[in-house]
Order: structure tokens, then C-alpha cells, then sequence
């Protein structure tokens, strides 16, 4: 089956409702004692935990889907099933992160989200749904069609780099990392040299959010580096915001420049390639460069 752009709509419109019941739910639990579980995934302690509340969304959401994949022959890959299945025998599949940022909502902060992505057998989203349940803010895009918050088209303000920060959205893990002394070295002359006033760096969200916050503001960066371990990130972690960024008009590209694969039949992990979010060309020219 060859899918078409009002096909899109439809199942944009069920994802957008799957994505916000499952927030829904999660919002209701959102600072409360939940038992914290562990499971064997990536390389870092935040991509290792999970909760009750997790799989929960997830179940919520399967429940709302799952219909769509027998009507449309849709695959499925999901963050907290037991195995991903179908992914590479379909056209299209749904890429799922029930939960996005368990660390933060384990530890109460803001930063989690519910990301609902469809994506072909070539490995590109074409349509994509995040849901920040603590602000009840919707964001949804369709290949061609924009990006949308809260069902209006998104506009980001514009900063004027020589009277603002730049900002490095970046995972705790790399804190922990050898190599995070380098890479604020090198985002820190990139600031200065085009002009901005210094580096500022946020480390309190999930993926989801770090790219979503680079879809909100300019003169922002979110990237994960290529690394050898298994890690930076799956499939899951940015299949929604790789679309709604690039409909945003948000530079979303591999460590090559390149459009992020989204379906490596070798890996769901991203760590071979590395991820980049960025509004500014230069930034990323410079990043790359250095």
C-alpha cells in the first residue's frame, strides 16, 4: 500500500489523541512515589530506568493504534515491548516512546513527554506527536504540511545572536563523560566567535524535550554525539521531533549532515551516527568543522 497525505491526516489525528490520553494519565501521576525499575537498554542510567507508569502509557496508547495497524498494514516499534516487531517488513511503522524522559519524572522535575512517531521502510518520519503533559501543549507535523502547537501553525521568535546566549541542550550522561570538558570548550569558542555572549547549558529534560526546545528557541543546540557503545538515543527518542523540527524549519541532521535513519536493520540505536538539532546553519558548519 502507498500511503497518501490524507491518510496521513486521519492517523495524524489518531496519534495526536493517543499521545494526549497517555499524557493525560501521566500527568495524574506526575510527583508521585512510583517504584522505580530497571531494565538492560543503552549505556547510560537514564536510558536503564523505567516505572509502572511507563508501560501504562504504553498500553494506552497500543490501545488506540494497534487498530490502525491491521486497517493500514502499519508496524510497530515501541520503547517497552518486549521485542520490536515488524519494522522492517512494512511500509510504514509507528515508533512509540510511551514516556520520554523517565529520569525527570522519576526525580519530579519537568523535561518528560509522550512522542508518537510513523516512519517508512526508508527510515524517515512523515508524520510526528509530542505531549508535554505537565503544560497539556500539543505539537504535531506532517511531512508538508508544517508544524503545529496546540493546533496552530508554530512560529518561533526571532533573537538577535549578539545580545543572546547560545544554548547546548545536552544529557546528563555526557556530564559524566570524558568528553564533556571538550565539547564545552569547542561550543564555547563557536559562541564567542559568532558573536554571541557565552554558552549556557541545560541538562534537566529527556531527548524529546531538548529537541523540542530547540524547535521553541533559536540560538539553541541539542546533539548527541556518534560513540562505539550501543546508546545515543533509538529510534523512538527522535522519530517525532525529526519531523516536527524539520517542519518547523529546524536544521535535523546526522554527525555526515545527513537526514537521521530512522530504520537501520542493524540497530534501533543511534549512537553510530549521532544527532544534531539546530536552527542556526553556522552553528552547525562550525560544530562539525571543529
Amino acid at each position: 500500500m502507498t500511503y497518501h497525505y490524507l491518510d496521513l491526516e486521519h492517523l495524524c489525528a489518531i496519534a495526536v489523541k493517543a499521545a494526549k490520553r497517555a499524557g493525560e494519565y501521566i500527568a495524574s501521576q506526575s510527583f508521585k512515589d512510583n517504584e522505580v525499575q530497571h531494565k538492560s537498554a543503552g549505556s547510560s542510567f537514564a536510558s536503564s530506568v523505567f516505572t509502572e507508569v511507563d508501560m501504562q502509557s504504553q498500553k494506552i496508547i497500543l490501545d488506540i493504534l494497534v487498530p490502525t495497524c491491521e486497517l493500514y498494514h502499519i508496524g510497530m516499534l515501541a520503547e517497552e515491548s518486549a521485542e520490536e516487531t515488524d519494522r522492517l517488513d512494512k511500509e510504514l511503522f509507528w515508533a512509540i516512546d510511551p514516556l520520554d524522559g523517565s529520569l525527570p519524572f522519576i526525580q519530579g522535575t519537568s523535561g518528560f513527554a509522550v512522542s508518537i512517531a510513523l516512519v517508512t521502510s526508508q527510515g524517515n518520519a512523515v508524520l510526528g506527536v509530542v505531549y508535554d503533559p505537565l503544560l497539556s501543549t500539543t505539537y504535531h507535523a506532517i511531512k508538508g504540511k508544517g508544524a503545529y502547537r496546540n493546533n496552530r501553525p508554530f512560529t518561533s521568535s526571532s533573537i538577535d545572536p549578539s545580545v543572546s546566549f547560545l544554548t547546548w541542550h545536552t544529557d546528563r550522561s555526557l556530564l559524566k563523560s570524558p568528553a564533556f570538558k571538550e565539547w564545552k570548550a569547542i561550543l564555547s569558542k563557536i559562541a564567542i566567535d559568532l558573536g554571541y555572549l557565552g554558552l549556557r547549558i541545560h541538562t534537566s529534560s529527556g531527548a524529546v524535550m531538548h529537541a523540542i526546545a530547540v524547535v521553541e528557541s533559536p540560538n539553541t543546540i541539542y546533539f548527541k554525539p556518534p560513540k562505539k557503545m550501543n546508546g545515543g538515543g533509538s529510534i523512538w527518542d527522535f522519530a517525532a521531533t525529526s519531523i516536527i523540527g524539520k517542519e518547523a524549519g529546524v536544521i535535523v541532521c546526522n554527525f555526515q549532515r545527513k537526514s537521521l535513519e530512522l530504520n537501520d536493520p542493524q540497530t534501533q540505536y543511534m549512537n553510530k551516527q549521532g544527532v544534531i538539532y539546530c536552527r542556526e546553519n553556522k552553528v552547525v558548519d562550525r560544530l562539525l568543522s571543529l
